[in-house]
């Protein structure tokens, strides 16, 4: 690639590069992302924060966790602080993953390297909980969003709401999921459809009728 560009007369950069490389995490090609990395590397240019986020990126589009802590690893041997965004992408990819215990190891770690969470990385991991079935775990985060501050939105209370409804492996709560239904709307926040549907069924299974 980079010799047709020589070819053509164009001057490769990082900065035109790092462009290439942020279009291929954003389609989900992480092999070729991987690839013009590798090729800025063997062209002697230096990568910097942008290049790797934009890798971490695409291993979180691909679901790739190892990928992740791969690139994550040569971005630290090449002296590259990572920032706000390189430790959001971390969790993402935690939690996409099925993993919602390693993605709050990363966002304690976020946190201890000067990175306070934001509404991002915390929604990530909520999601990640209640994707497991574990409404307490979910619960706990959004709690703690609220009690540092920052402003929850749909992704934070919609998952609470789903997995109370839903039970996961423990026996469903509607009231409980009511309750965040509740606490949602008076910090303006519409659930989806979907989520009173599931709430309106809970109640129906657990014949509370007056609930539903």
């Amino acid at each position: 690639r980079l010799d047709k560009w020589a070819l053509a007369g164009i001057h490769a950069n990082v900065r035109c590069l790092n462009a290439m490389l942020h279009a291929c995490a954003r389609a989900g090609d992480l092999p070729l992302a991987e690839q013009w990395l590798l090729d800025i590397i063997d062209r002697g240019l230096e990568p910097n924060v942008f290049s790797f986020n934009s890798l971490l990126a695409a291993s979180a589009e691909a679901v790739d966790l190892p990928a992740a802590h791969r690139w994550f690893a040569r971005m630290e041997d090449a002296g590259i602080n990572p920032d706000t965004v390189t430790y959001r992408t971390m969790v993402a990819v935690c939690a996409r993953s099925g993993n919602p215990q390693l993605a709050e190891e990363w966002l304690n770690n976020m946190r201890r390297q000067g990175h306070p969470p934001d509404v991002v990385s915390c929604s990530a991991l909520i999601s990640a909980y209640a994707s497991v079935g574990d409404a307490q775990g979910a619960e706990k985060w959004l709690q703690r969003m609220q009690e540092e501050g920052l402003r929850a939105g749909r992704a934070a209370y919609e998952p609470v709401i789903r997995v109370w409804a839903a039970g996961g492996p423990s026996r469903s709560e509607p009231r409980r999921a009511e309750g965040w239904l509740w606490k949602a709307l008076e910090a303006h926040v519409e659930p989806t459809d979907a989520a009173l549907v599931a709430l309106i069924a809970a109640f129906l299974h657990a014949e509370d009728f007056d609930g539903a």
